[in-house]
């Protein structure tokens, strides 16, 4: 007997969709044991909970396969009802990643500030606060600010952990060069002519969003998929990154909270 064609297609369908099923691995993250061990955090009744400023970050570590796609998903709530919208709890869902060699990527590393790019214009000297460049008329004052150095045209340079300088705090145009005072001081030598750059700090990688808690239960979620050559986004990887671990800030900015988390998970498909 002869299969007709819508037949075949609807069959070839559910095939496709079984085995997408079954490539989905969902891992549920409930236990305080699932998390890096920590007091703070404690367990009753499938859910946990927290009463103060927590950084939850998972016991299990992920190897990042940028073809595939990973979701996080939680529900949050703070007990404490009646309270004032200012003083709702924040909640930060999402990853700390990092490289082959283990180092941890985060903003500063991959976050280029376009048109910054120039060279020293002099020998900076470990341990000084100011330093020479070629052009900084595209520069300005931030404390978020990285001068990253030994920089390359290509991006090759990235994830670059070579920092010249952390903060700039004033910018001066003198004679054939710029002056660049710096919050924090040059941690070592570097030559006149290295390349730099201006990269931009930030947080982790907050897939699952952020929130600001109240006493109904809030869904967080997201997804990431893919690698960037340059940047920092909640929706794909930094450039280079090999592992992840989850991580949640829970009451991050210091309120009176009791915070409860259930329905904790990853799933990688």
């Amino acid at each position: 007997m002869k299969m007709n064609a819508s037949l075949k297609a609807m069959i070839g369908s559910a095939v496709m969709l079984a085995a997408g099923t079954l490539a989905a691995q969902t891992i549920e993250l409930n236990k305080a044991a699932d998390w890096s061990k920590n007091p703070a955090i404690v367990e009753k009744d499938g859910e946990l909970a927290v009463t103060k400023s927590v950084m939850f970050i998972s016991a299990k570590t992920f190897d990042i396969d940028p073809e595939k796609t990973y979701t996080l998903k939680l529900s949050v709530k703070d007990s404490l009802t009646d309270k004032d919208p200012k003083d709702k709890p924040w909640v930060l869902f999402g990853f700390i990643v990092t490289d082959n060699k283990g180092r941890t990527i985060m903003p500063p590393n991959v976050n280029l500030v376009a048109g910054t790019e120039t060279v020293l214009a002099a020998d900076a000297k470990k341990g000084s606060k100011t330093i020479l460049v070629k052009d900084a008329s595209k520069w300005k004052p931030a404390g978020h600010f990285y001068v990253c150095g030994n920089t390359k045209a290509d991006l090759s340079d990235l994830p670059n952990f070579t920092f010249v300088g952390t903060g700039i705090a004033k910018v001066e145009k003198k004679d054939d060069a710029w002056e660049v005072t710096l919050v924090n001081p040059v941690p070592s030598d570097f030559k006149e002519g290295t390349s730099l750059r201006i990269h931009a700090g930030g947080g982790y990688v907050y897939t699952g969003g952020n929130i600001y808690a109240d006493n109904n239960w809030k869904v967080m979620t997201g997804s990431i998929k893919g690698m960037s050559k340059s940047g920092w986004a909640n929706n794909v990887w930094p450039k280079d990154t090999v592992k992840a671990k989850i991580i949640i800030l829970a009451d991050w900015n210091n309120k009176k909270a009791d915070l409860q988390f259930k329905d904790l998970s990853i799933t990688i498909k």
